[in-house]
């Protein structure tokens, strides 16, 4: 089990929660009302700050139910690393063309943690041939 130190902050509706034990994400709610005009990001407060340890990272995801409606992360995937002590916020996009209502305590996005392993760059004058080769975006067809 990993333990992360988390410190809610004075505006902190609920610290992040997962609907089943078998979830990868956990979801992240919305520190404070906000207002998504279309075609528009906004800063949302997640209201908590953590302590990630070392060789871990948080990745801060959509959640699928308001991207099919066209409100999703700008950055998405959000990544948090293991340095950053500040809150926690998502840059929510809403790609719609209608205004968004975000409301305290709603779900918004999700994290999901990652290990980081240490890497040990070996630089190569030729690198293994396989079957896919250099073929780029879309060459393994739709």
């Amino acid at each position: 089990m990993l333990s992360v130190k988390i410190q809610r902050l004075n505006t902190c509706y609920a610290l992040p929660s997962r609907r089943d034990r078998q979830d990868a994400g956990w979801d992240c709610y919305a520190a404070g009302d906000s207002l998504l005009l279309p075609r528009t990001i906004g800063k949302v407060s997640l209201g908590f700050s953590l302590e990630i340890p070392p060789q871990w990272a948080v990745m801060l995801l959509p959640r699928s139910g308001l991207a099919s409606r066209g409100i999703t992360l700008s950055n998405s995937p959000g990544l948090i690393d293991a340095s950053y002590r500040g809150p926690v916020c998502a840059l929510v996009s809403n790609l719609s063309d209608e205004p968004f209502t975000i409301r305290r305590g709603d779900r918004i996005c999700q994290l999901v943690f990652l290990p980081v392993p240490e890497v040990h760059w070996q630089q190569a004058e030729e690198l293994s041939v396989t079957a896919r080769g250099a073929g780029g975006f879309g060459s393994t067809g739709v």
